[in-house]
């Protein structure tokens, strides 16, 4: 674990431009485990191994515990938009290949299917694709990097901190609103498809095919 000067990473993670304030929040707040590796150098199983430890001790002790896990890539910079859906799905893929958990039943694989959800060690996880390459300033920075988010901290969330929650998702929009104005990018405006692999890349990959 790389620990460098919160302000550090928040320029990393888009800084202004980043108008999720959770996430905003986790790094301000060191309640983000952040990892660095290189892509060229077997990041493969350390990977495997952080993240599977990141949500047992979550699990076991929530409260202490930082909720987001960020995984940075010092060399790698996926450009254009079939790089960067071929670089998160492989760690993806990765992830699910060496998953000591089977994927649980009667749940899609599907990457494309409206109700596909990705699992690692049982559990839903929430990755979100930022570089420095991409077409949405939300979602630019200086590094690759992909932050998981585990499902079970959105429902606590949700009902434990509810009132926090709404305050939250209000202040998240304006932010939106006042970043681009009338121009949302394609993933979260009315005309995407809410499938959850286009909320992981920030766009949706079967335009590219």
């Amino acid at each position: 674990i790389f620990l460098m000067d919160n302000s550090h990473y928040y320029k990393l993670a888009g800084g202004e431009n980043n108008p999720c304030l959770y996430a905003i929040d986790a790094i301000n707040h060191t309640r983000a485990n952040i990892v660095h590796y290189n892509y060229n150098k077997n990041y493969k199983y350390k990977i495997v191994m952080d993240l599977r430890k990141f949500l047992k001790n979550l699990k076991t002790s929530p409260l202490n515990k930082a909720k987001t896990f960020i995984a940075c890539f010092d060399d790698v910079n996926p450009v254009g938009r079939i790089e960067m859906a071929g670089f998160l799905l492989e760690v993806l893929a990765l992830l699910r290949e060496f998953d000591e958990k089977p994927w649980p039943t009667r749940k899609t694989a599907d990457i494309f299917d409206e109700k596909y959800e990705f699992y690692f060690n049982g559990e839903v996880i929430f990755p979100v694709l930022m570089c420095r390459n991409h077409d949405s300033e939300a979602r630019r920075s200086l590094y690759t990097m992909v932050a998981f988010q585990p499902g079970s901290i959105f429902d606590y969330l949700k009902k434990i901190e509810s009132e926090r929650y709404c305050v939250m998702r209000k202040s998240i929009h304006r932010r939106l609103d006042f970043l681009f104005k009338n121009n949302l990018p394609f993933y979260l405006s009315e005309k995407s498809s809410g499938k959850n692999i286009v909320q992981y890349l920030g766009f949706d990959p079967e335009e590219l095919m």
